[in-house]
């Protein structure tokens, strides 16, 4: 199981201070659907999809659960940095949390 969020933009993004907003935004809400449910997980999974319709995903899996927005976006954002997402139209980004504790 997993707990997650993606938003699809209705403007390709291209700056990473915008990629940054919105992943704050998804981020939230998957913090909010967390502790809805109890819930902390030790996997942060990335998906990006670009405006090719390529899609990828990366992950990383951590020693702590994570249930807190500021663990979860550190995670995400140096995820979104090793994608090298300069001069890069992304049209649709997600947060997903699994591996529960």
């Amino acid at each position: 199981k997993s707990v997650g969020a993606e938003d699809t933009f209705s403007e390709d993004l291209t700056e990473l201070d915008r990629m940054k907003k919105e992943l704050e935004k998804i981020t939230a809400t998957v913090e909010t659907r967390l502790k809805k449910h109890g819930l902390k997980g030790r996997t942060v999974t990335l998906k990006i999809k670009y405006s090719d319709f390529k899609k990828i995903t990366r992950s990383q899996s951590l020693s702590e659960p994570l249930d807190d927005f500021d663990g979860i976006l550190e995670v995400i954002f140096n995820l979104l940095i090793a994608t090298g997402p300069e001069d890069k139209k992304i049209r649709l980004m997600g947060v997903t949390l699994s591996n529960f504790a």
